[in-house]
């Protein structure tokens, strides 16, 4: 989520069909451990990349504000490649983004060394406090959520799991394969939701409803025209 400054200047670049800012929606990633703007005095070593590889970058749907400072359902759903990195936020206070996640921290880069809450979580995703070339290349899946998807589950507990069938980015599975049927897309051997099936719903959802978020729940199904539910199906 960027921060406050980077949301006013990212509005204003956006409008001249430069894109910074974004929002990463909700959805489950894979994450490589990589370097953050290698070859920069802001490189850092050893964050999570949003990537495939250690020196990549993902293709994903974020969304983007082209009006005002405010993320919503109406906004503009972009196929990018952003580099929504996992990373220390370089402050004591607040934190430096334009789209990434950040944590509480610092890297220096003489001893390559991490702090703060940084490098607690680095520690319980078991690397280390100190940057290790073997770091590099390990993958991560994280798993987006907010809050409403927090108080849906807190509702549901110990419901039938029928109630929080969800389709987003990184859902896999039959129901996934009947979508991208449904939708008119070319047969996927992962049966995934990745930036095309994604960015074709999103687009049905614009047309039907005049907005989009992106996940397709069971009582959504009837309003989009689709049968891709199924009963006892996960």
């Amino acid at each position: 989520m960027p921060e406050a400054r980077a949301l006013v200047t990212g509005v204003q670049k956006a409008r001249q069909g430069i894109f910074e800012g974004n929002l990463l929606p909700t959805g489950c990633y894979t994450y490589t451990v990589g370097t953050h703007r290698a070859g920069t005095s802001g490189e850092i070593r050893g964050v999570l990349r949003l990537a495939s590889t250690a020196t990549g970058a993902a293709e994903v749907v974020a969304l983007r504000s082209l009006q005002d400072v405010v993320y919503d359902r109406r906004d503009f759903w972009h196929r990018c490649a952003p580099a929504d990195n996992i990373h220390p936020g370089r402050r004591r206070e607040g934190f430096s983004s334009l789209g990434c996640l950040t944590l509480p921290g610092d890297y220096d880069r003489g001893s390559r060394s991490h702090s703060g809450l940084w490098a607690d979580f680095r520690v319980a995703l078991g690397m280390g406090r100190t940057f290790a070339a073997s770091d590099d290349g390990r993958q991560f899946s994280v798993m987006l959520l907010t809050g409403a998807d927090a108080a849906l589950v807190a509702g549901l507990r110990g419901a039938p799991a029928e109630g929080l069938r969800r389709l987003r980015f990184g859902s896999t599975g039959a129901a996934v394969a009947r979508l991208q049927a449904q939708m008119g897309l070319a047969p996927d051997r992962q049966r995934l939701v990745g930036p095309v099936t994604r960015a074709a719903f999103v687009a049905l959802q614009q047309r039907r409803l005049g907005w989009a978020d992106g996940i397709l729940s069971p009582e959504m199904e009837a309003d989009l025209g689709l049968d891709v539910f199924r009963e006892g199906e996960e």
